[in-house]
């Protein structure tokens, strides 16, 4: 959860101690330089889409209430779920845990080689 999801432009502006359009433009190479292309399985090694390379992503709309320009910020990549590959990892371990501890399977008896035609010295 963010403090802000979203804030206008000039607002940010202002916060920043900048004028509009220069923050207009960093915010524009900041998006640009955060996007990686990342391929998809189909096709040759260049192909793909651009995918946010950061946790938060933002966009510049304009607000069809105010008419500003705002900026919207939200997170990109959700939250990583960790809990199936602990709990698949327990059982493993569980089962390497019983596995030795059970005695070891009992063998048949090696059999004895035949010395039947077999010269003796």
């Amino acid at each position: 959860p963010f403090l802000l999801q979203s804030i206008s432009l000039p607002k940010l502006a202002g916060l920043m101690s900048m004028d509009i359009s220069t923050l207009r433009a960093q915010l524009m190479l900041l998006k640009s330089t955060s996007m990686v292309k990342t391929w998809n399985g189909k096709g040759d090694a260049t192909e793909g889409e651009f995918l946010p390379a950061a946790d938060v992503v933002f966009t510049i709309d304009i607000d069809s209430n105010t008419g500003e320009e705002m900026v919207t910020v939200s997170e990109s990549k959700p939250a990583r779920r960790q809990d199936d590959f602990l709990a698949q990892h327990i059982v493993k371990f569980n089962q390497i845990m019983r596995d030795l501890a059970a005695p070891p399977p009992e063998q048949p008896p090696a059999a004895v080689p035949s010395t039947r035609g077999v010269p003796a010295y």
